[in-house]
């Protein structure tokens, strides 16, 4: 069967460095085994010595490996897995052939990306290169049929997406919260209509026809001035330091980040509000000099990976995008200190605190409800935007 694949040109180019990754998504993180696979080891211990020891390393009760020191049991001091070492990479689980690549699918359309939790991946949002997408139709030698979904829906989402993509990959500094401000107004059509059962291409073509350019710039202008106010928002961004402190989310979301100075650095702030938003502007003009695009890329990548929900589920359509300018956030006030030490933040250093805020909030849903609820207690896009450094 015919199936049509839409992926970025991240998928192309990611390959897995092995025992050279900074932090190997073999650490920490339950490594999910699924029954099948668990009976496929039994087998292979049958007819190879090695088998016995993974089947060892199997918590068949709970469906994963087993941990040790922190890191699946099966992974040696250097970082190899003894499975593709002993047995070759065809017996790795699901879990280990997949990450970070993600795919959803919706009817005969695939969807396929890489993750930022993966700190190889990251590096790409600091590349200074706009994000690519490619579409390329595959018959995968199947009779299967495609799951159903609402195809009304999904084209809905998708010509939003794509202006929304567009919009972030018209690069320009100055514009940035201007684009979020239209995100965010994008979000709240979506949900007016969907709750009104009015979702449609032509819904959303109504929607759009206000964003020419005229539009756009209106919005850009009205923006500026806010991003403008130095001091109002410092006290915005250190007021949300406080936030997750008193919400105890902090350190939960520091906790893959090694050797972060966050929270001391966020109370010693506070106390000094002109020091901050001085610090704040020549951090924001030297990260804008050398990491240009590294925002939109940031969005871009969220849009794709979670503008369309998966399993086109509603429910929680757009609270993604909430997170995410918190997220943003914290990964530059943990670059800020880093900056200030050296007088620099490299891709690397700069990947690391991306990934280790993505792990940590990524299979937390709690602390994910309770930054959501931080944001919607400001109750204001304006003080959300200025969030966004």
């Amino acid at each position: 069967m015919k199936k049509k694949y839409l992926y970025t040109d991240w998928m192309a180019d990611f390959h897995c460095v092995g025992a050279e990754c900074p932090k190997t998504c073999c650490g920490k993180w339950n490594i999910a085994i699924k029954k099948e696979e668990i009976d496929k080891y039994k087998e292979l211990a049958q007819r190879h010595p090695f088998g016995e020891k993974i089947l060892e390393a199997l918590d068949e009760e709970r469906g994963c490996m087993k941990q040790c020191h922190g890191r699946c049991a099966l992974l040696t001091e250097e970082g190899w897995c003894k499975i593709v070492l002993e047995c070759g990479e065809e017996h790795l689980s699901g879990t280990c052939t997949t990450f970070p690549r993600m795919i959803q699918e919706f009817g005969d359309v695939l969807e396929c990306t890489v993750e930022i939790a993966c700190p190889i991946v990251a590096e790409y949002l600091f590349d200074n290169k706009r994000i690519g997408f490619c579409l390329d139709e595959i018959d995968d030698g199947t009779e299967e049929k495609p799951q159903q979904i609402d195809l009304e829906l999904y084209d809905a989402l998708s010509l939003a997406r794509s202006f929304l993509i567009d919009l972030f990959q018209e690069y320009d500094a100055s514009c940035s919260a201007g684009k979020v401000y239209i995100l965010f107004s994008a979000v709240q059509a979506v949900r007016d209509m969907h709750g009104k059962g009015e979702l449609s291409r032509q819904g959303m073509q109504d929607w759009l026809s206000q964003w020419d350019e005229r539009g756009i710039a209106a919005v850009m202008g009205g923006v500026e001035p806010i991003m403008k106010r130095e001091e109002l928002k410092a006290v915005q961004i250190l007021r949300l330091g406080e936030l997750l402190i008193s919400s105890h989310a902090l350190e939960y979301i520091l906790s893959d980040l090694e050797d972060s100075t966050l929270k001391e650095d966020v109370i010693r702030w506070i106390g000094g509000i002109d020091d901050f938003k001085d610090k704040l502007r020549e951090f924001c003009h030297w990260r804008d000099e050398h990491y240009a695009l590294a925002l939109e890329n940031y969005f871009v990548y969220a849009l794709f990976r979670e503008w369309i929900p998966h399993r086109m589920n509603m429910a929680r359509f757009g609270k993604t995008f909430f997170i995410r300018i918190v997220m943003w956030c914290i990964i530059q006030l943990c670059a800020l200190p880093v900056w200030e030490r050296q007088g620099e933040v490299t891709v690397k250093e700069y990947a690391l605190l991306v990934m280790g805020i993505e792990r940590a909030l990524s299979h937390s849903e709690p602390i994910l409800d309770e930054l959501v609820r931080v944001l919607e207690d400001e109750n204001s896009i304006a003080k959300i935007l200025l969030y966004l450094i």
